[in-house]
C-alpha cells in the first residue's frame, strides 16, 4: 500500500510540474519574457547536475516548461516535417524488426530486408529534419542559442551539443515518432508492426542524437553504428544550425 501511495504522490507531482510549467511558458510567451525564463531555468538544472550524461533526462520544472514551449511553438514545425512521414510510415504493413528473437526463427534474407527497409526509413526521416534548418521556429532557435552562449561562455562549449541535442530530440522529435498521437501528428496511437517500425526508427536517431553507438543488449541493432557514425558530423552542424541566428 506504502509503495501504491507513493508512486501516487510521484504521479500528482509529475501532472502539477507539467501544469506549472505549461502555464508559466504560456504566459511568459505572451509577454516575451520565455526565452529568458527558459534560459535561466535550465541553466540552473545544468548548473546542480554532477553528470552531464543525466541532461535532460528526468522530469523537473526545466525539462517540463522546454517542452511544453515546443509544443506551443513548433507544432506546425513538426507538422511539416514529421507528419506525412509518420503518416507513410503507419500505411505500410511492412516489417523493419530486426531482432532475431521477435522473428521467430526468420530466415537470413528476411533479416537482411528488414536491415534495409528500417535503414530506408531511418535515412528518409534524418533527411526530412535536417532539411527543415530554414523552418526552424525562430523562437526555439533563439532560446538553443542563448543557451549555448552561455555555456560558450562558461568554457562548456562542448556542453552546449549535449543540451540541445536532449531538447530539441530526446524532449520533442523521438517522443513525436514514438508516440504521434500526442503530437497531433495522428488521431489513433499506433500498434503492432507499425508502433514496433516507429519505436526502432526513434530509437536510431536518439542514438545519433546522443553520439552514441549501438552494443550491449542491443547488439542486433549493431548494424546501424555505420550510419550513427557516418552522420556525427551532419548532427553536430545541425544542432548548431538551429541555435545560430
Amino acid at each position: 500500500m506504502q509503495i501504491i501511495a507513493s508512486t501516487q504522490c510521484a504521479r500528482r507531482v509529475r501532472n502539477l510540474q507539467e501544469d506549472l510549467a505549461t502555464a508559466l511558458v504560456r504566459v511568459l510567451h505572451k509577454q516575451k519574457l520565455a526565452n529568458d525564463f527558459l534560459c535561466e531555468l535550465v541553466m540552473s538544472e545544468v548548473d546542480s547536475l554532477d553528470n552531464d550524461h543525466l541532461m535532460f533526462r528526468g522530469n523537473s520544472l526545466a525539462t517540463k516548461a522546454m517542452e511544453a514551449y515546443m509544443k506551443l511553438i513548433a507544432d506546425e514545425y513538426l507538422q511539416s516535417v514529421l507528419g506525412d512521414f509518420v503518416q507513410n510510415v503507419l500505411s505500410s504493413n511492412e516489417s523493419c524488426e530486426v531482432d532475431p528473437l521477435k522473428l521467430n526463427g526468420a530466415s537470413s534474407s528476411t533479416l537482411e530486408k528488414h536491415r534495409i527497409h528500417l535503414t530506408r526509413l531511418v535515412e528518409h526521416a534524418w533527411d526530412k529534419i535536417i532539411g527543415s534548418t530554414s523552418a526552424f521556429p525562430m523562437e526555439l532557435r533563439m532560446v538553443f542559442g542563448s543557451l549555448r552562449e552561455r555555456l560558450e561562455s562558461q568554457g562548456r562549449s562542448s556542453l552546449a551539443d549535449t543540451l540541445i541535442s536532449s531538447s530539441i530530440f530526446l524532449r520533442y522529435l523521438c517522443p513525436a515518432i514514438l508516440s504521434p498521437s500526442l503530437f497531433n501528428l495522428v488521431t489513433e496511437y499506433p500498434s503492432g508492426v507499425m508502433a514496433r517500425n516507429l519505436t526502432l526508427i526513434a530509437k536510431t536517431l536518439q542514438n545519433l542524437a546522443n553520439f552514441t553507438k549501438f552494443g550491449g543488449k542491443e547488439h542486433y541493432m549493431e548494424f546501424m553504428n555505420s550510419f550513427v557514425e557516418r552522420e556525427w558530423q551532419r548532427m553536430k552542424d545541425f544542432l548548431r544550425r538551429i541555435s545560430t541566428g
